[in-house]
């Protein structure tokens, strides 16, 4: 029978600012994850004991608020949504997932080219009609638990790579048509930072949770000066509007981003989140860079393959190393998957909730 873990306290976003901020010692340990893929929230939410799973929007966020908040989450990512953009390209295949439906599909984002390879392409899109939708946070805020707080997180670097120009078409525009790069990167800007500034004050929500991946496994996607050009410039813009706001302003990248940390550190993130042991574990992290809050941690290799007690092992490691100091939120280094084990899952949540910040026995 699968542990269905469960907290008794209050949802308390206040003190979960705090304690990112390095304001307050930790009493407890905060969750924190930058997504939970639907079909886990689903398998949680049946295992809470309820049968009907629906599909429609207001249905969609109540599911999601009561899996996180009856496990303890202070805060839920809602993520994103426009109106009016364009009909992306991208892969599709099977999905093989072990949570997944047997007839469900899996996209990934576009490799070769996305919509926009010329100047023309460009001036064919309808830029000034594509806005925030204005509705898209309406049944979070409707059913949202006392205490609880709201993340909203876009993309704008990896929206441009994987949707707008694909990566082939932007890696070699970069080089032949580097003019068009910087009207892309300008519009789809825009388009995002007016998102954010769409919901930034809203009452409801407490963080802005922006998503960037500028790095794989060995490096960064593109040179480190242009990484600065068209992503750091544009971040240290979002960190003024969100702290005037009185907001926090999470950054998450995955891949080897070193290059690039110092420089989103001096804009003004609040935290960094995503994490993956074979290029940084978070305890390293910590150390390397006290002065923001570390985020995340819990490697998704570790939670997709190992079983559950080298696994909560692991997760006792890192709450020993990083738990105590604050700055700090555990929860799966990238996004909770459709790929992981239930059981897997519902332990690191379990081994945070049993963890004993005093040091007493567990």
């Amino acid at each position: 029978m699968t542990l269905i873990p469960g907290s008794s306290r209050k949802k308390n976003f206040a003190e979960f600012r705090e304690v990112l901020k390095g304001n307050k010692q930790p009493d407890r340990v905060h969750l924190i994850e930058l997504w939970i893929d639907e079909e886990m929230i689903k398998a949680v939410y049946r295992l809470l004991g309820n049968t009907q799973w629906r599909t429609d929007r207001e249905s969609m966020a109540l599911q999601r608020l009561t899996v996180m908040g009856h496990l303890g989450y202070d805060l839920c990512n809602a993520g994103s949504a426009y109106l009016n953009l364009p009909v992306f390209t991208e892969g599709t295949a099977k999905n093989t997932a072990i949570l997944s439906e047997a007839d469900s599909l899996r996209h990934w984002a576009e490799e070769g080219h996305g919509i926009i390879r010329s100047w023309a392409d460009f001036h064919a899109v309808d830029w000034e009609s594509i806005i925030p939708d204005p509705d898209f946070l309406t049944p979070y805020k409707k059913h949202l638990p006392e205490g609880m707080k709201l993340a909203v997180g876009a993309t704008m670097f990896e929206f441009v790579l994987e949707r707008w120009m694909g990566y082939e078409g932007l890696f070699t525009s970069i080089y032949e048509n580097p003019e068009l790069v910087d009207a892309v990167f300008r519009r789809v800007g825009d388009i995002v930072f007016d998102f954010y500034k769409y919901y930034v004050s809203d009452e409801d929500v407490g963080v802005v949770f922006h998503a960037d991946d500028l790095g794989f496994k060995t490096s960064l996607m593109i040179s480190p000066k242009l990484i600065r050009k068209y992503v750091i410039s544009w971040t240290e813009r979002l960190a003024e509007m969100v702290h005037r706001a009185g907001k926090l302003l999470i950054f998450h990248s995955c891949g080897r981003v070193e290059q690039i940390l110092p420089d989103l550190i001096a804009v003004g993130i609040d935290g960094f989140h995503s994490f993956q042991d074979l290029i940084m574990p978070i305890a390293e992290f910590r150390r390397r860079y006290p002065g923001i809050a570390a985020l995340g941690g819990v490697d998704v290799d570790a939670l997709a393959r190992m079983n559950e007690k080298v696994l909560r092992e692991y997760v006792r490691k890192i709450l020993d190393e990083v738990a105590s100091e604050g700055k700090f939120a555990l929860g799966a280094g990238n996004t909770v998957t459709n790929y992981m084990p239930v059981e897997n899952y519902l332990a690191m949540v379990d081994e945070a909730q049993r963890f004993n910040l005093a040091g007493a026995d567990r």
